[in-house]
């Protein structure tokens, strides 16, 4: 019987005006990646982060502390997304920033 595969998942995260983590918060992410056995199955993460000294902080950040998962920081959701296509091929861009703006609808009008 052949291994049964997951699907190759993405994880976006978005913030908008969000104050930097505090060293209890960051602790805490710490925490939580690490207790999950196997981030093989992630094929990317995408933060976006609206602060330019945050993107900077967490860039390099990211060229040191590798995390077990390919990891890019950007601007804004749609400069994310075909970063996010190449690392799955099934994600569907339109349909996603449908579903974002539904439950965003003031989305259009935000700074980035």
């Amino acid at each position: 019987m052949a291994a049964r595969r997951r699907p190759r998942q993405l994880v976006l995260d978005i913030t908008h005006e969000m104050p930097m983590p505090t060293a209890v918060q960051r602790r805490r992410i710490v925490e939580v990646l690490s207790s999950v056995p196997d981030l093989s199955f992630i094929a990317g993460h995408a933060l976006v982060v609206t602060s330019t000294v945050g993107r900077g902080l967490l860039t390099a950040i990211n060229w040191v502390v590798r995390p077990g998962f390919d990891e890019k920081v950007f601007s804004n959701p749609q400069e994310a997304l075909p970063w996010l296509v190449q690392r799955n091929s099934a994600f569907d861009p339109d349909r996603f920033m449908q579903t974002l703006r539904a439950a965003v609808p003031e989305l259009d009008t935000l700074q980035w």
